[in-house]
């Protein structure tokens, strides 16, 4: 469905190109164009895996230095 904006009687360009952002934002157009612009693509079973190892290691790691007092704690 395309989008029209028709320029009343004695309307001045300024009120016109408000119009026509205000149907844009309305519309959503631009919503589903930048969620298709900055779609994230998943990642893959290795990546994912990867991921949740090294995430894992870095838990050991500050675990082991909490116990050994070398870790110092962002309030």
């Amino acid at each position: 469905m395309p989008l029209t904006v028709r320029r009343k009687a004695k309307e001045s360009v300024q009120s016109l190109i408000f119009q026509f952002t205000k149907a844009i934002r309305d519309s959503g157009i631009l919503f589903g164009i930048r969620k298709k612009m900055f779609r994230h693509r998943p990642l893959n079973k290795r990546a994912r895996k990867e991921k949740a190892l090294r995430s894992l290691e870095l838990k050991k790691q500050h675990e082991r230095e909490e116990k050994l007092g070398l870790s110092v704690k962002k309030f």
